[in-house]
Protein backbone atom coordinates (compact mmCIF):
# COMPACT_ATOMS: atom_id res chain seq x y z
CA UNK A 1 0.00 0.00 0.00
CA UNK A 2 1.44 3.09 -1.08
CA UNK A 3 0.34 6.46 0.86
CA UNK A 4 -0.06 9.30 -1.37
CA UNK A 5 -0.25 13.26 -0.38
CA UNK A 6 -3.45 13.42 -2.60
CA UNK A 7 -4.10 17.08 -1.30
CA UNK A 8 -0.88 17.95 -3.19
CA UNK A 9 -1.08 15.44 -5.70
CA UNK A 10 -4.64 16.81 -6.56
CA UNK A 11 -3.50 20.43 -7.01
CA UNK A 12 -3.05 21.46 -10.95
CA UNK A 13 0.20 21.02 -12.42
CA UNK A 14 1.24 25.05 -12.18
CA UNK A 15 0.58 24.59 -8.51
CA UNK A 16 2.99 21.72 -7.52
CA UNK A 17 0.54 19.00 -8.44
CA UNK A 18 0.12 16.58 -11.10
CA UNK A 19 -3.06 17.85 -12.61
CA UNK A 20 -5.32 14.73 -11.20
CA UNK A 21 -9.03 15.96 -10.76
CA UNK A 22 -9.91 16.08 -6.89
CA UNK A 23 -13.38 14.84 -6.85
CA UNK A 24 -14.72 16.07 -4.18
CA UNK A 25 -13.94 19.96 -5.11
CA UNK A 26 -14.84 18.35 -8.99
CA UNK A 27 -18.24 17.25 -7.56
CA UNK A 28 -19.20 20.27 -5.99
CA UNK A 29 -18.10 22.65 -8.33
CA UNK A 30 -21.10 20.62 -10.95
CA UNK A 31 -22.63 20.90 -7.89
CA UNK A 32 -22.82 25.15 -8.71
CA UNK A 33 -24.42 24.44 -11.94
CA UNK A 34 -27.81 23.75 -10.07
CA UNK A 35 -27.73 26.81 -8.53
CA UNK A 36 -26.39 28.82 -11.57
CA UNK A 37 -29.20 27.47 -13.77
CA UNK A 38 -31.82 28.26 -10.57
CA UNK A 39 -31.23 31.87 -11.13
CA UNK A 40 -29.98 32.09 -15.08
CA UNK A 41 -33.01 30.54 -16.22
CA UNK A 42 -36.16 30.23 -14.16
CA UNK A 43 -38.18 28.24 -16.71
CA UNK A 44 -36.98 25.60 -16.07
CA UNK A 45 -39.87 23.00 -15.01
CA UNK A 46 -37.54 21.68 -12.11
CA UNK A 47 -37.17 25.08 -10.44
CA UNK A 48 -39.85 24.64 -7.74
CA UNK A 49 -38.21 21.70 -6.51
CA UNK A 50 -36.45 21.77 -3.30
CA UNK A 51 -32.81 23.04 -3.44
CA UNK A 52 -30.54 20.34 -2.11
CA UNK A 53 -27.15 22.24 -2.03
CA UNK A 54 -25.18 21.86 1.05
CA UNK A 55 -23.90 24.25 3.27
CA UNK A 56 -20.38 24.31 1.77
CA UNK A 57 -21.96 24.75 -2.29
CA UNK A 58 -23.99 27.55 -1.22
CA UNK A 59 -21.65 29.62 0.10
CA UNK A 60 -19.33 28.93 -2.42
CA UNK A 61 -21.79 29.73 -4.98
CA UNK A 62 -22.03 33.36 -2.62
CA UNK A 63 -18.56 33.83 -2.88
CA UNK A 64 -18.90 33.13 -6.74
CA UNK A 65 -21.64 35.48 -8.52
CA UNK A 66 -22.99 38.68 -7.49
CA UNK A 67 -26.71 40.23 -8.57
CA UNK A 68 -27.81 43.29 -10.15
CA UNK A 69 -30.69 44.52 -9.19
CA UNK A 70 -33.38 45.24 -11.76
CA UNK A 71 -36.78 44.62 -10.94
CA UNK A 72 -36.12 42.90 -7.39
CA UNK A 73 -38.40 40.07 -8.08
CA UNK A 74 -35.46 37.07 -8.36
CA UNK A 75 -32.91 38.75 -5.93
CA UNK A 76 -33.21 37.19 -2.45
CA UNK A 77 -32.49 39.93 0.13
CA UNK A 78 -30.85 38.41 2.70
CA UNK A 79 -29.35 35.30 0.39
CA UNK A 80 -27.85 36.85 -2.71
CA UNK A 81 -24.75 39.30 -2.95
CA UNK A 82 -26.54 42.60 -4.32
CA UNK A 83 -24.60 45.43 -1.93
CA UNK A 84 -21.45 45.71 -3.65
CA UNK A 85 -20.93 41.88 -4.58
CA UNK A 86 -21.09 41.16 -0.53
CA UNK A 87 -24.47 39.96 0.92
CA UNK A 88 -26.35 40.98 3.87
CA UNK A 89 -25.14 38.09 6.10
CA UNK A 90 -21.40 39.54 4.96
CA UNK A 91 -21.83 43.11 5.98
CA UNK A 92 -23.88 42.48 9.20
CA UNK A 93 -23.83 38.80 10.59
CA UNK A 94 -26.12 39.74 13.62
CA UNK A 95 -28.88 40.63 11.88
CA UNK A 96 -28.88 38.33 9.43
CA UNK A 97 -28.67 35.81 12.35
CA UNK A 98 -32.26 37.55 13.65
CA UNK A 99 -34.07 36.44 10.49
CA UNK A 100 -35.57 32.75 10.66
CA UNK A 101 -34.28 30.46 7.39
CA UNK A 102 -37.77 30.21 6.19
CA UNK A 103 -37.92 33.71 5.67
CA UNK A 104 -34.23 34.54 4.53
CA UNK A 105 -35.37 32.02 1.49
CA UNK A 106 -38.29 33.57 -0.12
CA UNK A 107 -37.59 37.51 1.08
CA UNK A 108 -37.38 39.39 -2.47
CA UNK A 109 -35.57 42.18 -2.88
CA UNK A 110 -39.31 43.64 -4.41
CA UNK A 111 -41.54 42.41 -1.56
CA UNK A 112 -38.60 43.53 0.67
CA UNK A 113 -38.29 46.96 -0.45
CA UNK A 114 -42.05 47.78 0.03
CA UNK A 115 -42.56 49.77 3.40
CA UNK A 116 -39.80 48.02 4.12
CA UNK A 117 -40.69 44.77 5.07
CA UNK A 118 -37.50 43.31 4.98
CA UNK A 119 -37.18 45.12 9.03
CA UNK A 120 -40.31 43.00 10.06
CA UNK A 121 -38.39 39.92 8.92
CA UNK A 122 -35.73 40.48 12.16
CA UNK A 123 -37.09 38.37 14.80
CA UNK A 124 -34.61 37.26 17.10
CA UNK A 125 -32.96 38.63 19.94
CA UNK A 126 -32.36 42.54 19.74
CA UNK A 127 -29.13 42.91 21.14
CA UNK A 128 -27.28 46.02 21.17
CA UNK A 129 -24.79 44.18 18.19
CA UNK A 130 -27.78 43.81 16.44
CA UNK A 131 -29.10 47.54 16.34
CA UNK A 132 -25.57 48.56 15.50
CA UNK A 133 -25.35 46.27 12.56
CA UNK A 134 -28.63 46.88 11.37
CA UNK A 135 -27.58 50.95 10.28
CA UNK A 136 -25.67 49.42 7.80
CA UNK A 137 -28.49 47.60 5.33
CA UNK A 138 -30.38 50.22 6.18
CA UNK A 139 -28.23 53.09 4.60
CA UNK A 140 -27.47 50.60 1.66
CA UNK A 141 -31.50 49.38 0.98
CA UNK A 142 -32.13 53.45 0.95
CA UNK A 143 -30.24 53.70 -2.27
CA UNK A 144 -31.98 50.97 -3.86
CA UNK A 145 -34.05 51.84 -6.82
CA UNK A 146 -35.62 49.02 -8.29
CA UNK A 147 -36.10 49.19 -12.06
CA UNK A 148 -39.61 48.01 -13.40
CA UNK A 149 -39.68 45.62 -16.37
CA UNK A 150 -36.23 44.89 -16.02
CA UNK A 151 -35.10 41.56 -14.88
CA UNK A 152 -32.39 40.93 -11.97
CA UNK A 153 -29.11 39.52 -13.63
CA UNK A 154 -26.38 37.29 -11.55
CA UNK A 155 -22.39 37.63 -13.01
CA UNK A 156 -19.85 35.16 -12.25
CA UNK A 157 -16.97 36.73 -11.20
CA UNK A 158 -14.13 34.10 -11.97
CA UNK A 159 -14.98 33.96 -15.68
CA UNK A 160 -14.28 37.14 -18.44
CA UNK A 161 -17.78 36.79 -19.84
CA UNK A 162 -19.54 36.71 -16.39
CA UNK A 163 -21.12 33.09 -17.30
CA UNK A 164 -20.52 30.07 -14.92
CA UNK A 165 -18.38 27.08 -15.85
CA UNK A 166 -17.12 24.12 -14.40
CA UNK A 167 -13.62 24.25 -14.99
CA UNK A 168 -13.65 27.87 -14.17
CA UNK A 169 -15.65 27.02 -10.44
CA UNK A 170 -13.21 24.06 -9.87
CA UNK A 171 -10.14 26.11 -10.77
CA UNK A 172 -11.86 28.83 -8.22
CA UNK A 173 -11.34 26.52 -5.52
CA UNK A 174 -7.43 26.91 -5.66
CA UNK A 175 -7.60 30.54 -5.52
CA UNK A 176 -4.75 31.72 -2.79
CA UNK A 177 -2.30 28.66 -2.82
CA UNK A 178 0.93 29.38 -3.63
CA UNK A 179 2.97 28.09 -6.79
CA UNK A 180 6.00 26.49 -5.75
CA UNK A 181 9.24 27.82 -7.37
CA UNK A 182 9.69 25.88 -10.75
CA UNK A 183 6.51 23.47 -10.89
CA UNK A 184 5.00 25.32 -14.21
CA UNK A 185 8.79 24.89 -15.96
CA UNK A 186 8.96 21.21 -14.79
CA UNK A 187 6.19 20.38 -17.37
CA UNK A 188 7.72 22.19 -20.26
CA UNK A 189 11.02 20.47 -20.85
CA UNK A 190 11.97 17.75 -22.71
CA UNK A 191 12.95 15.47 -19.79
CA UNK A 192 10.21 11.81 -20.57
CA UNK A 193 7.21 12.04 -18.96
CA UNK A 194 7.95 9.50 -16.00
CA UNK A 195 10.72 11.99 -15.00
CA UNK A 196 8.83 14.82 -15.02
CA UNK A 197 5.93 12.73 -13.20
CA UNK A 198 8.68 12.15 -10.63
CA UNK A 199 9.84 16.11 -9.96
Amino acid sequence: MCHVAWEVVCRPKELGGLGIIDLRRFGQALRLRWDWVRKVDPNRTWINLPSSSDKATRALFRAATMTVVGDGSSTLFWQDSWIHGCCVDQIAPAVFASVPWAKAMIRSMASGLVDHAWVSDITGAQTVQVFLQYLDPWERVRGVQLMLGVPDSVIWRWSADYKYSAALAYGAMFIGSTSPFGAKLIWETRAPPKVRFFF
